[in-house]
């Protein structure tokens, strides 16, 4: 087997065209060719940082998404939006709230009334309540003619018939 061996050539002398003659080395570079280069590598790196900045806000960018398509996340802010309409939401509230298609709100909200953590009530549209979220009133009510009483009131006995009070919830 025969084995090459590779000698160092000389790299052949750059001519100038412009002048017309063949063989002639180019002049030394000018003054205007370094800042041309001083240029050009500035642009390079604006170049650079610029599409670091770009990968970075497409990624940000993707990160949101992924977590707008995201159940857990959309259940959450389903319930900080009830939570700040005492208790009640409407599937338009949600979907403009939250930027994302009608399909994922409605998924994730049926879901919520299929766990009964929600129910759903008709009025002028569909409403989603939270019996959980809403806001209490503890009140007393008399068995007998059902008359109400703030729960700090006195004694376990209706003060118009005298029948036993038994407390409870109100919206």
């Amino acid at each position: 087997m025969k084995m090459f061996r590779f000698e160092p050539v000389e790299p052949e002398r750059r001519t100038s065209a412009r002048r017309g003659e063949r063989g002639a080395p180019l002049p030394p570079r000018s003054q205007s060719s370094s800042m041309m280069d001083e240029f050009t590598g500035r642009v390079i790196d604006y170049a650079a940082r610029q599409l670091v900045s770009g990968i970075a806000r497409a990624t940000c960018r993707l990160c949101e998404d992924m977590k707008k398509n995201n159940p857990r996340w959309i259940r959450e802010q389903i319930y900080r939006i009830a939570r700040e309409n005492r208790g009640e939401i409407t599937l338009a509230r949600a979907v403009s709230e939250l930027s994302i298609k009608e399909t994922k709100v409605i998924e994730v909200l049926l879901h919520l009334v299929h766990e009964k953590a929600c129910s759903i009530e008709y009025m002028d549209g569909y409403l989603y309540v939270f019996p959980a979220l809403k806001a209490r009133t503890d009140l007393m009510v008399c068995e007998y003619c059902n008359s109400t009483f703030n729960s700090g009131a006195q004694g376990s006995l209706c003060s118009n018939c005298g029948a036993v009070l038994n407390k409870a919830s109100t919206f």
